[in-house]
């Protein structure tokens, strides 16, 4: 995985620290391939309050089957616990990857943290916008 942002991204490199590692459990059956939100596992102050205190971040998860082609994207709602997800088996084949993705839900005014950012962004001006991930 090769991106580029314009802005530190919690979990993507050492710009942040911190880390973005949530907690499912996957269960494969002969109908259903289910997933279930354990846990959000966000160790970084200043993203649990942009996300669970000041809403203005949402938690996406995203499946991709790479053999069909086929991508699911699902909006998570942060106050419910044990989240589960089911995908049609028909609809996927071989490997399937889950990743965990923080979008904001506007646009920011500011966009830095003394205490995990790294200093180099102390005076950028790259904001996230509504649907970045951050």
């Amino acid at each position: 995985m090769n991106y580029s942002f314009p802005h530190p991204v919690l979990g993507y490199s050492n710009e942040i620290k911190g880390e973005f590692i949530p907690e499912i459990e996957r269960n494969l059956d002969s109908d259903f391939l289910k997933i279930e939100v354990i846990n959000f596992n966000i160790d970084n102050e200043y993203f649990n309050k942009l996300i669970f205190e000041r809403k203005i971040a949402n938690i996406f998860l995203k499946v991709q089957c790479k053999s069909t082609l086929k991508c699911w994207s699902f909006k998570l709602d942060i106050e419910q616990k044990n989240i589960k997800i089911k995908i049609n088996v028909r609809d996927i084949r071989h490997y399937v990857d889950i990743k965990f993705l923080i979008i904001a839900n506007e646009d920011f005014k500011e966009y830095y943290d003394e205490k995990t950012f790294d200093k180099d962004y102390i005076d950028s001006i790259a904001y996230p916008e509504n649907g970045d991930i951050i």
